[in-house]
């Protein structure tokens, strides 16, 4: 898409959260929806189309970019969290974020904003993204609740 389009909330693949997402022509929703990015369904939308081009392109350009960011990160979360510890102050500390991610014709993944609390959502929008058991699993990993028993 065009530099100019990067506000336009409804050409992009991700949830259409709003009406006018379905019915606007340019938003240009895939019907149906994929739910997974591991699925052929998701590889057939892509442009370039097929499997081979997320997994040995699009998906590790993803990667690379999400590791950069928390390497460039590290230092500050280091430097607060050195600073609890210093206080005497002992609990777990999680961090969700959940990236904007754009990818472009070559498979190259730009990072658009970072949301740092994460938009935890369960099955709020489970005919897009059915997530309530990944993230109840998530907290059973990070000892929320009780969990690990």
């Amino acid at each position: 898409k065009d530099v100019v389009d990067t506000k336009e909330q409804c050409i992009h693949v991700l949830m259409p959260g709003t009406l006018e997402c379905f019915t606007d022509a340019r938003a240009d929703v895939l019907r149906p929806y994929p739910t997974r990015t591991d699925v052929p369904e998701w590889w057939a939308a892509m442009d370039p189309v097929g499997e081979k081009f997320w997994k040995n392109v699009a998906w590790p350009s993803i990667e690379f970019k999400l590791v950069e960011l928390m390497l460039l990160a590290r230092d500050p979360i280091l430097h607060i969290d050195h600073s609890i510890k210093r206080k005497g102050i002992q609990y777990k500390r999680i961090f969700f974020l959940q990236p904007d991610i754009v990818l472009d014709n070559n498979g190259d993944a730009y990072m658009v904003e970072v949301n740092t609390n994460g938009y935890m959502i369960g099955n709020l929008h489970k005919d897009f993204f059915p997530l309530f058991e990944e993230q109840r699993g998530l907290m059973r990993t990070v000892g929320a609740n009780g969990f690990p028993q």
